[in-house]
């Protein structure tokens, strides 16, 4: 299956792009990558190698586009936050549907991000932890 975009209505018409590697047909788990502030998606592709990295070990990697290049991480700075945007609302239903489209094991299930999508991942911890294995952020 080649690389894909996709959509959720969650505060507005919300998109994300999702790589999964082309020998694989069930993945072994889903990693969701947050973008650092100000980042897009693509940059986030080219800066960390997560889609050879999917490649190599064989798991669905999304990634979801913050609100304004950003995430409400709760520290009160970000446009996402100023806006009230609900993120763990955005991620908890993409999780949904790329576990229910792609038969994932609810239990294989990870988040990592850079900067304020590091943050966030802290923040997907607390209020996910029990939709989510691991978070690997990186400040």
């Amino acid at each position: 299956m080649p690389d894909w975009s996709d959509t959720l209505d969650v505060d507005g018409r919300r998109s994300y792009t999702c790589h999964l590697p082309a020998q694989v047909t069930v993945p072994v788990a889903l990693v969701v990558a947050l973008h650092g502030r100000n980042l897009t998606v693509d940059e986030m592709r080219r800066i960390t190698h997560l889609d050879t990295i999917a490649d190599r070990h064989g798991f669905l990697i999304a990634y979801p586009e913050g609100h304004g290049r950003s995430w409400n991480d709760r520290r009160g700075n970000s446009p996402a936050e100023q806006e009230g945007v609900d993120d763990v609302r955005f991620i908890g239903r993409l999780i949904d549907r790329l576990v229910e489209q792609h038969g994932i094991a609810p239990d294989r299930i990870g988040v990592t991000g850079l900067s304020n999508g590091a943050v966030m991942c802290h923040r997907l911890g607390l209020e996910l932890g029990d939709r989510i294995a691991v978070i690997a952020p990186v400040r």
